[in-house]
């Protein structure tokens, strides 16, 4: 995996990294290395298309936080929650059609406590409450196990 930072804040805190990640375990390593840095109330963006690896992302960090449990893409579910420590709530706004939809979810009661990861987060981003962090996944070569995966500090 290899890292580039593309800009720093002027207080010195990292606020965007590119990582270049050519294994499903290389994924897996990245979401560990994030594992330490989001915490309960953060909210992260998942951007990219299907099959980018946003699904393996949640999964690799959940096993770095010791889930044993099975981790599912939650495009059926829209919202799946694991009981980890902490607690993940990992969402999938891709079957969403409008704003009003996402007030039954109650996004923002789940976040309190937990690590919020939104997949298709740029979908109705004012419905679900202040993004921290954004992830964009990118195959640029069409090969699922090679990707480009970009983290953005917002908050």
């Amino acid at each position: 995996m290899s890292t580039t930072n593309v800009h720093s804040k002027p207080d010195g805190n990292q606020s965007i990294s590119r990582y270049e990640v050519n294994s499903l375990q290389e994924t897996f390593d990245l979401a560990e290395k994030l594992s330490l840095v989001f915490h309960p109330g953060h909210a992260i963006a998942l951007i990219g298309d299907m099959g980018a690896g946003k699904t393996a992302f949640v999964r690799g960090f959940l096993l770095a936080l010791g889930f044993e449990g099975v981790v599912r893409s939650p495009s059926f579910t829209i919202v799946n929650v694991y009981t980890s420590i902490p607690k993940v709530v990992h969402v999938d706004l891709y079957r969403l059609n409008a704003p009003e939809e996402m007030v039954a979810l109650a996004l923002d009661e789940l976040r309190e406590n937990a690590i919020l990861f939104v997949e298709w987060g740029d979908r109705f981003q004012e419905e679900w409450g202040p993004v921290t962090h954004s992830m964009t996944f990118e195959t640029p070569d069409g090969d699922p196990d090679q990707r480009v995966i970009t983290v953005e500090q917002i908050a």
